[in-house]
């Protein structure tokens, strides 16, 4: 249900920068290594990924920017649904 709703939704850029560290070396690297595919992964020119790791100190620091567009009619069938649903499941 929800995968059906998320199409209603249109990233038109999404802007990623994340600064991260362990504290751990060793382990700062291995979770770069395992998001290295999402850094390089994305074919649309309209996703930027920066992942910087901070292989000294312990930290996180990061923002993400997105532009989307939706129609809001659209959303507002699943919105109702989602709420009775919600309403009766509380009885």
């Amino acid at each position: 249900m929800f995968r059906g709703e998320m199409r209603r939704i249109h990233f038109d850029s999404l802007n990623v920068d994340i600064r991260f560290g362990t504290g751990d070396p060793a382990e700062t690297g291995q979770i770069f290594g395992l998001a290295t595919p999402f850094i390089y992964g994305f074919p649309s020119d309209a996703v930027s990924v920066s992942l910087q790791p901070d292989f000294v100190q312990e930290c996180f620091r990061g923002r993400i920017e997105a532009a989307l567009h939706f129609i809001p009619v659209a959303l507002l069938g699943p919105i109702v649904r989602l709420g009775l649903a919600f309403l009766t499941r509380r009885k």
